[in-house]
């Protein structure tokens, strides 16, 4: 067995890496785990909506966003020849009227560097086997670097997307299903485009 993690956050996306650094700003115990070796080279978003660029801002780490991001103000989907939907962000409500267009990567790369300043820091190729409850809480089983560890938590928290260790552990299903058909997500300069955005 390890020391005790309060809380013990499953995944160093975004979301995992955001809520490690508010529970240590906020002086609560946590540890936050990665099964990857490094942050991931390849995009699974890539867009900041207005909303979570207002949470940015309060956290004073909104101005590399902007500095680094594209603002992405109006959008149109377009299928088959025709267009299915309209997206004006001016009417959105926020003082934020667009969305960042940034990779994220770099949202990573922010929220890493947030973290470290909050006296965190993940510990990567770190996967979660098992997840025992007990009266107090939790025991998760985590494979490191060939060894395996204990660790109690009176919390554990799955930040670790759609193939969640969490959510198979705990049984719980995950609604929706794989697409089959290659797709991609990508920036591209279209020449002969008539619309401005």
């Amino acid at each position: 067995m390890v020391a005790d993690a309060t809380v013990l956050v499953v995944g160093a996306g975004p979301t995992g890496l955001l809520l490690a650094s508010e529970l240590r700003r906020r002086k609560v115990e946590c540890r936050i785990i990665d099964a990857h070796p490094a942050p991931l080279p390849w995009d699974r978003a890539t867009v900041v909506h207005p909303r979570s660029l207002e949470v940015f801002e309060s956290l004073g780490l909104v101005e590399p966003l902007l500095a680094t991001g594209v603002k992405q103000h109006f959008a149109r989907v377009h299928s088959a020849g025709r267009v299915l939907g309209e997206i004006d962000l001016s009417i959105c409500g926020s003082r934020y009227e667009f969305n960042i267009g940034v990779s994220e990567e770099v949202v990573e790369s922010i929220l890493t560097d947030y973290l470290r300043r909050q006296g965190g820091e993940v510990v990567r190729s770190s996967e979660l086997v098992d997840l025992k409850q007990r009266e107090e809480g939790f025991v998760a089983t985590v494979r490191h670097n060939g060894t395996t560890e204990h660790i109690p938590a009176t919390w554990v928290v799955g930040c670790d997307g759609a193939h969640s260790s969490i959510r198979k552990l705990s049984g719980i299903e995950l609604g929706g299903r794989d697409i089959t058909q290659p797709w991609a997500v990508f920036d591209a300069t279209l020449m002969g485009w008539s619309d401005t955005h």
